[in-house]
């Protein structure tokens, strides 16, 4: 993808589309460090990042929700 905010970074990309295109995700998901993985729920209200804040761990586990009545991806 194009763009990042540091080392390794999470990008959105619809596979449903004819024509593939990544999004690149903002701050809230993207860090300095390394982003390794977001899973999203089913109804994309909620789900899952790994990365690697914490400088003495190989991985950390963190859950989100979205507020609002849309989901994450439209």
């Amino acid at each position: 993808g194009k763009g990042g905010s540091g080392k390794f970074d999470l990008f959105l990309f619809d596979l449903s589309a004819k024509e593939t295109e990544s999004y690149i995700l903002d701050a809230n998901f993207n860090t300095a460090d390394n982003d390794f993985f977001m899973l999203l729920s089913n109804d994309n209200k909620s789900g899952y990042i790994i990365n690697d804040h914490k400088k003495n761990t190989k991985g950390d586990l963190y859950s989100f929700k979205v507020s609002g009545s849309k989901g994450f991806v439209d």
